[in-house]
């Protein structure tokens, strides 16, 4: 009776061992077909990268050339609205009668130089 049941057990571990090859094999082929389209399609896949990070590169370049063309309008106009304070102080302290037109005079061509200066950057502004 155990020789029976030693045969019963063998004969279904060799069942299952079967099935696992099997299934083994199954996948080794998946596997394979998987790994001849990757294998045909990564030319495309390193094309792809290298316009993206062509792509990248231009993008930081030029956020680079906005930054810099930036910080010269700032400078720009921060020189502009210094120069038409100094000139308002010495006129207030000249203490000329004439000192209100001229700080009103002042202020309206400081307007003008910093409209014709926004103007100007936003016409130039290139990438």
């Amino acid at each position: 009776m155990i020789t029976f049941f030693v045969g019963i057990v063998f004969i279904a571990e060799m069942i299952i061992a079967y099935q696992l090859i099997a299934l083994i094999k199954k996948c080794d082929t998946k596997i394979s077909e998987i790994n001849d389209k990757i294998t045909a399609i990564r030319p495309n896949i390193d094309k792809s990268f290298c316009s993206l990070q062509i792509g990248i590169n231009s993008c930081a370049l030029a956020v680079n050339k906005i930054q810099i063309k930036l910080s010269e309008q700032k400078n720009k106009c921060k020189i502009i609205i210094i120069k038409h304070l100094l000139s308002l102080i010495l006129l207030l302290t000249l203490n000329l009668n004439c000192k209100k037109v001229a700080a009103v005079f002042d202020l309206g061509i400081a307007i003008n130089d910093f409209l014709k200066l926004a103007r100007k950057s936003a016409c130039t502004l290139e990438i």
